[in-house]
């Protein structure tokens, strides 16, 4: 965070700020001068690897509650579709930057059994995926599975953002953990660009 700006600010004020998710780069800082009344907005910081997951933990959780809510089962099907896209994708990248640095950082028996952990719930997570993509929106049963499966997220997210994150940060530099942040990135663009490619170079077959 840019605090070198404080200096503009009035002699003594403390500067009220909130965080607010931009885009993928960064965080949008913007602080309040108390003694003026008025907002300064401090610019955008790189967002580290936990402000991250954490976006793509609130995006599934607002896709989750849609599904909840609605009582359409094409419009349920169209937010599964996205939420089995959104979090394979997380999945899969994660496990690939941030468990693996974690992994690498580490080999502290309480840290070992954390990621083993971590790594079964994303299991079960996918086996999840599958039985509701294997099962009717219209059968009464697929929103039966889709309640837990939205605990078992739920349960991994509160887990992984408490305990694994905590591990995290003793292992981690912040440099690290802004970088994780910029190579899962990297690595989902690079596979949703491979997911456009396919199916374009069947159809040139």
């Amino acid at each position: 965070m840019p605090w070198g700006h404080q200096e503009r600010m009035s002699q003594g004020s403390q500067p009220t700020c909130s965080l607010r998710f931009e885009n993928l780069r960064g965080i949008s800082i913007l602080c309040q001068d108390e003694a003026y009344g008025h907002f300064r907005n401090f610019g955008i910081t790189t967002m580290d690897i936990y402000n991250y997951l954490k976006k793509d933990h609130r995006l599934v959780a607002d896709l989750m509650e849609q599904v909840v809510a609605s009582q359409e089962p094409t419009e349920r099907e169209a937010l599964f579709a996205q939420i089995k896209s959104e979090l394979t994708l997380h999945a899969d990248t994660e496990e690939q930057t941030f468990y693996k640095a974690i992994e690498e950082a580490s080999k502290a028996k309480l840290v070992t059994h954390e990621m083993e952990h971590a790594h079964h719930e994303h299991d079960e997570v996918r086996q999840y995926l599958e039985s509701l993509s294997t099962t009717a929106v219209s059968d009464p049963t697929w929103i039966e599975i889709f309640g837990e499966f939205k605990h078992a997220v739920s349960h991994h997210v509160e887990e992984e953002e408490g305990d694994v994150f905590e591990s995290a940060k003793k292992y981690l530099s912040d440099n690290q953990a802004k970088d994780l942040a910029k190579e899962m990135d990297s690595l989902k663009k690079q596979a949703k660009k491979a997911d456009v490619q396919e199916p374009a170079e069947i159809l040139g077959e």
